[in-house]
């Protein structure tokens, strides 16, 4: 699976803890979404860099 399919999956993951869970989203997930955001925006650098 590719990052950015797993940053997909995870962000509704997110979306659906917000929905259903009156406390939030679980901080394991919040934790998922901000390691893969940091990687995507790593590898937009890189690319946008080679452009």
């Amino acid at each position: 699976m590719t990052v950015l399919a797993l940053h997909g999956r995870v962000c509704r993951q997110l979306e659906r803890e917000y929905l259903t869970d009156p406390d939030g989203a679980d901080p394991a997930t919040l934790d998922r979404v901000e390691e893969l955001t940091e990687e995507l925006d790593e590898r937009q650098k890189y690319v946008t860099h080679f452009d």
